[in-house]
């Protein structure tokens, strides 16, 4: 028989050594008054507790091994808010984010920034300097705690305080000397009297310890984050609630079931429901009587674990992702700091950095926390402290007491009204214990549950997070789920129906009526009737089909389907026979819908070659050497620039579709991802860069060869066209002089400066939600039907117009190939150089990042991209059977369905587009190659006709832009009057110098280019002549007017257009 005893005091958290003497005693006695104001009820609207005892007043077993409960310190209500990894890591330290939100019953001073979002009883402040991070420093010490020992160890001050508060002992510094253990970096700054407030008192909101962005933490703040909030979300747990039956489901636990926490969080729900299981099932499977339960000794959230098995340290401190260079994560990067005992799962305060002195392999400068690397989800360097986060668990561990007494209250079941307590003998207590109010709890609830507590096991792309539980967010009515719970479980399993009718996991702040929506628009698409159980039942197979391939339910919103979860919880359902209700009884399992199988896929990844390690560029130079042979005459490398000159597309609606078949039949051939030259990041406007330029591996002159063997570098020496340059007498391609000798080169910045002119055109054209203007609307404007009145001098302003994102896109894809010159600047001898490759691919992400988020757009999906066959796996260059060919819709697809996918880039893209999940578009609703449907008047448009009356168009403020309607004008950056400048590449002279054949691949109506001049709208009046300064490309010999104006594409005219 166990010994039951007593615990006979409670110790302070981690069993820290800073209170001494009595202190201890009073110490006991805070955390003993909480527990009694709990059991007794005193706080308001709760009445006395049934299932929590005090272990200071009930004999237990002490020897029993706890119970702990776990949970992700990450908080679940940012990360399902969040997008991405990387926005959900910095939104979470961000100081801008950590204000209390307005409503809230929180005054001064607590209503400033004081880290709101981390509300999972871990919280962290991350210190950086130029976007590096130096030092992350975690916590989850209470606020009481430290309060306490604040008491008896008044903090000294250096300045006397004029009006000091009463203090009953004297002023010491022991406060001060744990805030600088804590934060050693910071130690020789941090003063007594940064601690208190005006009387002298203990500040827990002081600026070491009240901010996000410090590097600086001593303890929890967060209004919800507490000690006593940890006791009262176990005690009021119990299992005797019941709306009709016992609740069991954890989130609904966590709202009116308890009137405990916030089911947004992962902690709260996850301590409810594995409570009110400990509770349930000690009672079912142990012993016939009810049991209660309790905090374990010393009383505190701890961090139970943090697995950072997956980080390495990159000491080259190039940050270039090879994990062959890096080790593991040295002694004294994570430091426990001597808070608790982690080893014993008691862990409270965690600090990172690199020790002092440790400096990169060639000792140019110091490592920093930005040097560690995490393996998972492609790889990625720590850019925010928040990263750590998803590998550190919290826990709360209990106690339970099995001992039945008779003044022990219990509740009389009612159906969908609240819990009422009433006192009963002990015959009634054993009577009621065996009856259906303390039922088992759901199997499902149990899998959830194990799932969120078993967060380390869960799939590697949540990087160690626990798939989040509905996100009701802070407009969630649990009075709403509770009356549908009660009547969905009359008609149909515990959780099935519920997720139809009130499908908590939408962020909407009307689950019941989206619900309902569905139902409608269900039975009048599908004829199928989710309300009537025998029609769920006869259907299922067919409605899990359906949820699962997402088509159902019928909506635009991504977060409306299903997640794996609740599907989970269909299929379980469904092969359990069906339960109509919590009180069925379960048949033997059938498997009527098996375990999902999701063919594994395997992609090419084109990485961002500026991330690509020496061991992974080298296999790829390697395929330009030995398969396509990029240094001899007769080869694969000179057939592949012939094709391109003789057979790509311009000017049109196929022109990126062309070049993506184009890369992936190159990809094809070398089995090899091609990397991307992202001339769109960021920092390749910035001269002082390592991004600026051409990227240094296509400027080295050798490579080792996987055989050992220094060859030359094929990124670099690829023969041109026949072995002869666009520059004579060079042998292979040919760059412009100053991007090839680099930072320090004579017009360098300028050149390196018009990337910020290319940065805003990209990100105008990837702006637009067409992709390109039927050939039907070329000539009229879309839509002309607005204009009550026509005559022969028709305003600009009249006609909308609508900027199409191929023709802009294409527009600023002209000037890349002009900028890199001379061959690339040649359609004939441009794709004789590697880095045409790699540029094209980033072209092909950027299209494909615009596909994604406008999947509305339609295509000419017949069109064929000649000469490539079998989805571009294969070429033929004759066969007249055209529907052999890959077609523009084969192309215009989610690049996995492809076979392929894009790296993160090293350095992020000037701006970023919504994905249209992120714009709640799901399912879209052929074509011409001009980047403006230009208004009336510009030259060759036709008037529309006089009879198509409607309506005025809205009056709209207007913006001047420079349109070239039959058309380079060199750079002038220092020039305060130059507007941009405009680069047309021609189809080149062809292999024979007379041209290319087949030259009516590419359009024949006039391509516009556009610029914007909107900076100078102040300056500029209708009528301007404007001044254009032609250049030869090839020559570099300025061309006079009478030759440019017979030229295409060179006449500028001054629009003014409606600034969209």
């Amino acid at each position: 028989m166990p010994k039951l005893t007593k615990l006979k005091k409670f110790r302070p958290p981690g069993l820290l050594k800073d209170l001494e003497g009595d202190q201890l005693d009073k110490w006991s006695q805070t955390v003993n008054g909480w527990f009694r104001e709990e059991i007794s009820g005193d706080i308001l609207g709760r009445g006395k507790l049934v299932q929590f005892f005090n272990p200071t007043n009930f004999d237990h077993d002490q020897s029993l091994p706890p119970v702990p409960i776990t949970w992700v310190g990450f908080p679940l209500s940012v990360r399902i808010k969040q997008p991405t990894d990387e926005a959900r890591w910095a939104y979470a330290e961000n100081p801008e984010n950590q204000r209390v939100p307005e409503g809230r019953n929180v005054l001064p001073p607590l209503i400033q920034k004081y880290r709101w979002v981390m509300d999972e009883y871990l919280e962290w402040s991350t210190k950086k300097v130029d976007g590096d991070v130096q030092v992350v420093s975690f916590t989850c010490e209470g606020p009481e705690y430290w309060e306490e020992v604040a008491r008896y160890n008044p903090i000294l001050t250096e300045t006397p305080i004029k009006n000091p508060a009463h203090q009953k002992y004297e002023r010491n510094n022991k406060i001060l000397d744990i805030y600088k253990k804590l934060n050693p970096d910071f130690a020789d700054q941090i003063k007594g009297d940064d601690l208190v407030n005006e009387d002298g008192t203990y500040n827990k909101f002081n600026k070491w310890n009240g901010h996000t962005d410090t590097g600086t933490i001593a303890h929890i703040i967060q209004y919800n984050n507490s000690l006593s909030a940890e006791i009262d979300i176990a005690a009021v747990t119990r299992t005797d609630l019941v709306y009709g039956e016992t609740i069991t489901n954890m989130l609904t636990l966590c709202g009116d079931g308890s009137s405990y926490g916030n089911p947004g969080r992962n902690s709260d729900p996850t301590i409810g429901a594995a409570v009110n299981e400990v509770c349930r099932l000690a009672r079912d499977k142990v012993l016939p009587i009810d049991a209660s339960i309790s905090v374990k000794d010393p009383v505190a959230l701890y961090i139970y674990d943090a697995d950072f098995s997956s980080f390495l340290l990159d000491r080259t401190g190039k940050r270039r992702g090879n994990t062959r260079e890096m080790s593991p994560v040295p002694d004294g990067v994570l430091d426990w700091r001597g808070r608790g005992d982690i080893t014993e799962n008691m862990g409270l305060h965690l600090r990172v950095s690199i020790p002092k002195g440790m400096k990169t392999d060639d000792g140019s400068r110091d490592l920093n926390v930005s040097d560690i690397f995490d393996q998972n989800n492609g790889g990625r360097y720590v850019h925010c402290g928040s990263q750590f986060a998803d590998y550190i668990f919290m826990s709360v561990s209990a106690r339970t007491y099995t001992e039945p007494y008779l003044e022990k209250p219990v509740v009389e079941p009612k159906l969908l009204g609240p819990a009422q307590d009433v006192g009963v003998s002990k015959m009634s207590v054993n009577t009621f214990a065996n009856g259906e109010i303390n039922a088992v709890v759901m199997t499902a609830d149990i899998e959830v549950l194990k799932r969120m507590v078993a967060a380390k096991e869960g799939p590697p792309d949540l990087m160690g997070m626990p798939e989040p539980g509905p996100p009701n967010g802070p407009d969630f009515q649990p009075s709403e789920v509770l009356s549908a719970v009660g009547y969905f479980r009359h008609q149909m399993g515990d959780e099935v129906l519920c997720q139809v009718y009130v499908p908590n996991y939408c962020p909407s702040h009307n689950p019941k009526g989206v619900g309902q929506t569905w139902i409608d628009e269900m039975q009048f698409w599908g004829q199928w009737d989710l309300s009537n159980y025998d029609h769920v039942k006869e259907q299922a197979v067919g409605i899990y089909k359906h949820l699962r391939s997402k088509a159902m339910p019928v909506t635009r919103n991504p977060d409306h389907y299903w997640p794996e979860d609740a599907l989970e919880v269909f299929r379980n359902w469904v092969n359990s026979g069906f339960l109509k209700d919590a009180h069925a009884q379960p048949m033997k399992p059938e498997i009527v819908i098996p375990e999902p199988n999701d063919p594994s896929i395997s992609y090419r990844v084109r990485k961002d070659i500026m991330s690509m390690s020496r061991e992974e560029l080298v296999i790829y130079q390697s395929k330009l050497d030995e398969i396509l042979r990029v240094r001899e005459l007769d080869s694969k490398w000179q057939e592949l620039g012939v094709l391109h000159a003789y057979w790509c597309l311009h000017y049109q609606e196929a022109t990126f579709l062309w070049y993506r078949v184009y890369l992936r039949y190159v990809e094809e051939l070398i089995d090899h991802g091609i990397p991307y030259w992202n001339g769109y990041a960021n920092e390749a406007a910035c001269e002082t860069s390592k991004f600026a330029g051409i990227p240094p591996m296509f400027l080295e002159e050798t490579y080792v060869h996987p055989s050992g063997e220094r060859r030359p570098n094929p990124l670099r020496f690829a023969l041109a066209l026949d072995g002869k340059s666009k520059k004579s007498p060079n042998t292979t391609v040919t760059r412009c002089s100053i991007l090839t000798e680099g930072q320090g080169s004579s017009g360098w910045k300028e050149t390196i400066g018009v990337f910020k002119k290319y940065h805003n055109q990209m990100a105008h054209a990837l702006q637009q939600s067409t992709y390109t203007t039927p050939e039907s609307a070329e000539h009229f404007g879309v839509p002309w039907a607005n204009i009550t009145k026509f005559g022969d001098d028709q305003r600009d302003n009249l006609y909308p117009f609508r900027f199409d994102f191929d023709g802009l896109f294409e527009q600023i894809r002209d000037k890349f190939h002009g900028w890199v010159c001379p061959d690339m600047a040649d359609n004939t001898y441009t794709a004789f150089d590697p880095i045409f490759l790699s540029y094209h691919a980033n072209m092909d992400r950027l299209a494909g990042i615009f596909m994604d988020a406008n999947p509305e757009n339609q295509f000419t999906s017949r069109f064929p991209l000649q000469p490539f066959i079998s989805h571009g796996t294969d070429i033929d260059y004759d066969d007249p059977r055209r529907w052999r060919y890959t077609t523009t819709g084969d192309m215009a697809k989610d690049t996995r369905a492809l076979g392929y996918m894009y790296g993160e880039p090293a350095s992020p893209d000037f701006s970023s587009l919504k994905t249209a999940q992120e714009r709640g578009v799901r399912r879209p609703i052929p074509s011409g190659g001009k980047a403006i449907v230009l208004p009336i008047g510009l030259p060759g448009q036709i008037m529309a006709a006089a009879s198509n009356l409607v309506k005025a168009a809205e009056k709209r403020e207007l913006t001047p832009y420079v349109v070239f309607t039959e058309s380079m004008a060199p750079d002038a950056v220092g020039n305060p009057d130059f507007i941009g400048q405009v680069t047309r590449l021609g189809m080149g002279r062809g292999r024979d110098g007379s041209g290319p054949p087949n030259t009516n691949r590419c359009r024949k109506p006039t391509a516009t280019r556009v610029l914007s001049a909107a900076k100078f709208k102040d300056r500029l009046t209708e009528g301007d002549v404007l001044k254009i300064t032609v250049t030869d490309l090839e020559t570099g010999k300025e061309v006079d007017e009478e030759e440019y104006k017979q030229m295409s594409g060179f006449v500028p005219k001054l629009a003014w257009l409606p600034d969209h």
